[in-house]
C-alpha cells in the first residue's frame, strides 16, 4: 500500500529559501519525504504514535 504525502504551502516556501544555501540538503529532505509514501514508519523514526520524526542528512 502506498500513501500520498502532501506538503503544506509553507513547506515549499521554506524549502525554496533553504535551497539557495543548501540545494543538496533540500533534495535529501524531499527524497526522504517521497520515501515516506511507501514506508511511513521507517526504521530509526522516533516520536509518538501520531507524530514521528526522521533524521535526514546532517
Amino acid at each position: 500500500m502506498s500513501y500520498e504525502v502532501i506538503g503544506e504551502p509553507e513547506l515549499l516556501a521554506q524549502a525554496e529559501q533553504f535551497a539557495k544555501e543548501d540545494p543538496a540538503g533540500v533534495r535529501q529532505v524531499f527524497t526522504a519525504v517521497d520515501h515516506l509514501a511507501d514506508d511511513p514508519r521507517p526504521e530509526g523514526a522516533f516520536g509518538s504514535a501520531d507524530v514521528l520524526r526522521i533524521h535526514v542528512g546532517r
